[in-house]
């Protein structure tokens, strides 16, 4: 991914944390488990596979359509509705209590009119995230994950959303192929491409 420019909004701060890592050159991973089935929290996990992170990606679909219904994505279960709509842009067939941990999970922005999560982006970064370059870390942020140490200057962290509805106010417009997230409520804006 190529950040193109960036204007910082809130920070948040969470227990767990997860990170999506570009792996150095020639360098594999193992998936090591999650807590449990489509769960993805305080324990120390790596998703390498695309099986899995397709998965990871599932989940954070599944939070982002909750969100949009306007519903608590860790209080609730999701409405099979969700999951089918899930399964038919992932593949992935998640179970009714699947969850990233509390504010790890990750936002995804709405189309320009606000109404629908923009679907082109979601496609685009599910490919990025696939790519055999990738891996997607979780833990506790007590504690560190192992491949932090292991290749210090080789992996890039991104900072997980907030749990109150961070989508409401993002949309996303694609510029050629540079995707431009705004965020109505404050002016923040990130122009960045996934190359």
């Amino acid at each position: 991914m190529k950040v193109h420019n960036i204007r910082l909004g809130f920070a948040t701060n969470s227990s767990s944390s997860h990170s999506i890592v570009i792996l150095a050159d020639g360098m594999r991973v193992d998936d090591v488990a999650s807590d449990g089935q489509d769960c993805f929290g305080w324990e120390n996990f790596t998703l390498a596979s695309k099986e899995e992170k397709r998965r990871y990606m599932a989940v954070i679909l599944k939070d982002n359509f909750s969100w949009l219904e306007g519903r608590d994505s860790y209080a609730d279960d999701s409405s099979d509705a969700t999951l089918e709509r899930v399964q038919e842009w992932t593949g992935v067939r998640l179970n009714s209590e699947a969850y990233i941990d509390h504010q790890s999970s990750q936002f995804l922005p709405k189309n320009w009119e606000g109404n629908e999560l923009h679907r082109e982006f979601f496609d685009e970064y599910l490919a990025y995230v696939l790519r055999d370059n990738m891996a997607i870390l979780g833990g506790s942020d007590c504690g560190d994950h192992p491949l932090k140490y292991d290749n210090p200057t080789k992996v890039t962290e991104w900072e997980m959303g907030d749990h109150h509805c961070p989508n409401a106010y993002t949309v996303a417009r694609k510029d050629g192929k540079v995707w431009v997230l705004f965020a109505r409520n404050n002016g923040n804006k990130v122009r960045f491409s996934f190359e």
